[in-house]
């Protein structure tokens, strides 16, 4: 009896601090991506700065985007105002990537159309001319983005479903 006493304490022993090693990595990454802050693959590498600014009077070019704004803030300051879209060669490949599956938003079964799509078409497609300056690029793939997620992922309300039976 005695003999197997030792090699159950030693086993408890190693247990309680494997189990406490990974509670600790979990407490030590809690509160560092709030659950409203959008994550991805973004361009973390970026240190071209934009002027915060901006933001204003881009809501007041484009109103139709305004629900989103508070999130745009939210991502950006989380950013530190730096780029996400473009890096040195122009804009990143997730930002192609995000466009194309805006375009095919129909084919995924959701009828919905970004409010500034030729705006947006402008930015990837060459026979259309882009009429935005980088900054509204910017912020108009950070606001397509919030766009397709609330589409995609957020869903059709309750009565919409309903209606659709």
């Amino acid at each position: 009896m005695r003999k197997l006493y030792l090699p159950f304490i030693t086993i408890t022993i190693f247990i309680s601090l494997v189990n406490g090693s990974c509670t600790s990595d979990k407490n030590k990454h809690k509160g560092k991506h709030p659950d409203n802050i959008l994550h991805g693959v973004f361009n973390h590498r970026s240190n071209l700065p934009f002027d915060s600014n901006l933001l204003i009077s881009f809501y007041r070019s484009f109103p139709a985007l305004n629900k989103y704004q508070k999130d745009v803030v939210v991502v950006y300051h989380q950013h530190k105002y730096t780029l996400i879209w473009y890096d040195e060669r122009g804009v990143v490949e997730f930002g192609n990537t995000l466009f194309n599956k805006v375009r095919e938003l129909n084919v995924e079964g959701v009828s919905s159309k970004f409010p500034y799509q030729e705006k947006i078409d402008g930015i990837f497609e060459n026979e259309k001319e882009n009429t935005l300056s980088p900054t509204e690029t910017e912020l108009m793939l950070t606001n397509l983005y919030l766009f397709y997620a609330e589409k995609v992922y957020k869903g059709l309300n309750d009565t919409t479903t309903k209606a659709l039976g």
